[in-house]
């Protein structure tokens, strides 16, 4: 009985990206949990840390952070991950010269009374906040946007 339904090393979790063994229904145990509970399965599966050592830099993690980085790379991460989807949800292309470019390049350009700067947003302000500001925002690219405040 107990095989019928846990099938542990069998095979490896049906979710793309994923690369946790299976447990139940062809999922690992984090994207059982998210389907049981109808959340996004497309979202990164956390890793648990056996070494305690950042990916990025090799330092001890002392317990914090996430997705096995230290609290700085962790944040970084984070800060890289909220920026790429901001961008696509704005269109992911310049609004003036309608070019695609690396996530470093883009800006956020406030069209009308703006609270917060978005960058500064992403320290200590929810995702929804974030969202709720960015609709007051158009995506420039670096270039375009140093252009249109300053002109030629």
């Amino acid at each position: 009985m107990l095989n019928l339904l846990y099938n542990v090393g069998m095979t490896k979790c049906t979710i793309s990206n994923c690369s946790n063994e299976s447990i139940a229904k062809g999922f690992c145990n984090a994207h059982y949990l998210r389907n049981k509970k109808g959340k996004d399965m497309e979202l990164p599966v956390q890793q648990y840390n056996k070494t305690k050592t950042c990916i990025e830099c090799g330092e001890n993690t002392k317990g914090k952070g996430g997705f096995l980085r230290c609290q700085k790379h962790y944040s970084l991460h984070k800060r890289k991950e909220l920026k790429a989807k901001l961008i696509k949800k704005l269109g992911g292309k310049c609004a003036m010269c309608q070019g695609i470019f690396p996530p470093a390049v883009f800006d956020f350009h406030h069209t009308e009374n703006k609270i917060e700067d978005i960058s500064f947003m992403f320290l200590n302000r929810s995702e929804s906040a974030i969202f709720k500001e960015l609709e007051k925002c158009v995506l420039f690219c670096a270039n375009c946007h140093r252009i249109h405040h300053h002109g030629n």
